[in-house]
Order: structure tokens, then sequence, then C-alpha cells
């Protein structure tokens, strides 16, 4: 990756496995701790053996699934659960920051053809994909002046409280999901500031701390854009470095050893 001078960002190699996902290290044929999330989870501009789940094999002998990709919520992570991804009398991990919440609402245009779910009561209900976007609003989106009236006058850009509400329906399905195969869930949770008409994100903390699962903050700062330069990889790519996946790998070693 370089940036608009041509300079180096990154230069990587990702492995991908038959399965689609991120080769982890020391990996075993059978699992039986799971991490889900998006490119934080996946590893984004760093080597396989830079990646959390790479570290809790490396540093703490976990052997960890990597199921993290690119633009991944917690939408994918119930989707996988519920189609056998996940663990059977062991350990799942979500990282997961308040960002996810747009992307289970699909909103973000990349979101098209990902599961879709639904709020019904307090869980969360499949019911097909995310919907593509049209050729002329694609065509629309190259105009600033589009894309300015559009944040004004459109709730697609912005967070709102039905995004979180379903965020949290989703969280509450894996739980419950996680259960039912008799496996822990530890929730790795990254503050970042935000704001809708009922929720913040203190108040979305909280409220994750009182549902029936661990939770533990692995922002290794105040918040997302807050923490210190050695967290992450360059200042136009603010994903997380291979020091900031030691750190976070590490924190969540010590929950993990509670449960093995």
């Amino acid at each position: 990756l370089l940036d608009k001078d041509g300079k180096e960002i990154y230069n990587v190699i990702y492995t991908i496995e038959e399965d689609g996902f991120r080769i982890s290290e020391k990996k075993e044929k059978n699992f039986n701790i799971f991490l889900y999330g998006c490119s934080f989870a996946f590893g984004e501009g760093l080597n396989d053996n830079e990646t959390i789940a790479s570290y809790l094999s490396l540093n703490h002998n976990y052997y960890v699934k990597n199921l993290g990709m690119h633009g991944y919520g917690m939408h994918q992570a119930l989707f996988n659960i519920q189609n056998g991804f996940t663990s059977t009398d062991g350990l799942n991990i979500l990282l997961t920051m308040p960002f996810h919440a747009m992307r289970s609402s699909c909103k973000p245009s990349y979101s098209a053809g990902t599961p879709k779910y639904e709020k019904k009561k307090q869980l969360a209900k499949y019911t097909g994909v995310c919907s593509g976007h049209s050729m002329i609003s694609k065509i629309l989106s190259y105009s600033k002046i589009y894309v300015s009236l559009k944040k004004i006058y459109s709730k697609f850009d912005t967070m709102d409280d039905e995004d979180i509400d379903l965020y949290l329906a989703i969280l509450r399905t894996i739980i419950l999901e996680t259960k039912n195969r008799n496996s822990k869930l530890i929730i790795a949770y990254i503050n970042q500031k935000f704001e809708t008409q009922n929720w913040n994100n203190e108040k979305l903390v909280n409220y994750i701390k009182k549902l029936e699962t661990e939770f533990i903050d692995v922002t290794l700062g105040r918040d997302l854009n807050s923490i210190m330069k050695e967290y992450y990889i360059h200042e136009l790519d603010r994903h997380p470095s291979s020091i900031a996946n030691q750190k976070r790998a590490k924190l969540l070693a010590n929950i993990i050893s509670k449960y093995k």
C-alpha cells in the first residue's frame, strides 16, 4: 500500500486457507477458540504472524481460528456461528466496536449482499441479504455535491438508535447461540465516540457489561481516535499495529486462562 506520493505504507502477504479465512499460526485440525471481527481481527496491513489470533498462539499457546474479515460486523459473526463456523465446548471471542452497528444495518455501500438481520423482540432474525445500490446512486456517489446533500438529508451515513438496538439484538443472539453449543463468549470491545438520541459509547458499554457474557476493554486508550501512534500502522492507515495486537492478545489471554 502506497501513499499519494508513492511512499510505502506497508508491504505484506496474506495467506488465505481453503475455507476462505486467514491462516492462524500453530493451527490444529480442530479449533476450540474462534475470533470474530472486522479488518482489526483479520490483521489489515500485517503479516500472518502479527494478528491477534497468531499472537494468542505464538505467545500464549492458544490455538485460535481467525474469522476476521475486511468490512465485517457482528452480523457476519452471527451468520458464521449459525452456519457452523464456531466453537463447541470451547470459546468464542468477538472483537467489536460501535461502528459495527452501521454495518449490521446494511448502511455502508459495501454491505450489499451480506447477511441481513432484523430485530424480533430481543433477538435477531436472519431475513436474507442486504440490498445493493442502484447504478444511478453509484454514479451520483462520485459527485461531491450529492454526497454533501445526502449527509444532510439522509440517515444513511449516520448511526441512529435503531442501529444500536439491532446491534445489541445480534449480540444477545450470539450469546444464546454460543451457550447452546456449551461454549463461552468474550466480548473484546474497543471504545469509539458516537452519539445517537438515546445512546453513546458509555451507555453502550454499561449495557453490554450487564449481558450474560465476559466483557473486556481492549481499546489501549481512552477511545479509538486517541490511542498512541505505536498502536496503529500509519497516520494514513490507522489499523492496529503488531504492537497493538500483541497487547490485545495478552489482555485476552488473561481472560481465556479463566476458562482453560
